[in-house]
């Protein structure tokens, strides 16, 4: 029993930095099509004695150059805890007021053609073993 507590607390004290790490700051912008792009610092990514500013100033010079998109679009910053945890509705995520949000007007995506490929497929062979159980059930007459 011991021996499972020590254990115990010695994840708890790994996962700790993990846990405080996770709300942070992250920058939301705005799309031209009403869509939001999310950029996440991570926390870790701070050079010792780097200011805060400083390192979310670095990190979204990066996110510019990665994506000129980015730059000159509006932006919030919002803590990620408050972000949409149901990420099925990515593309409905719209930011509003400093908020973000799903925006239920948006219709869901189409089914990819790779989903469409897996759906038929599944379906013939379901038929296909339908058909060899009824070949099978014949041979017995």
């Amino acid at each position: 029993m011991r021996q499972g507590m020590r254990a115990l607390l010695i994840l708890f004290v790994l996962a700790w930095p993990t846990w405080a790490a996770s709300d942070h700051l992250v920058r939301v912008f705005t799309m031209p099509d009403g869509t939001v792009q999310v950029v996440h610092p991570a926390p870790a990514g701070q050079r010792v004695g780097e200011s805060e500013a400083d390192f979310y100033a670095r990190v979204m010079a990066r996110a510019v150059h990665v994506n000129p998109a980015l730059a000159g679009r509006p932006f919030v910053d919002v803590m990620f805890s408050t972000l949409p945890t149901d990420r099925t509705k990515r593309h409905a995520w719209r930011e509003k007021n400093g908020h973000i949000g799903v925006d239920a007007t948006v219709p869901d995506r189409p089914i990819s053609k790779e989903q469409q490929r897996k759906t038929v497929c599944s379906k013939i062979e379901q038929d296909a073993n339908a058909i060899l159980g009824l070949k099978e059930l014949c041979a017995t007459f």
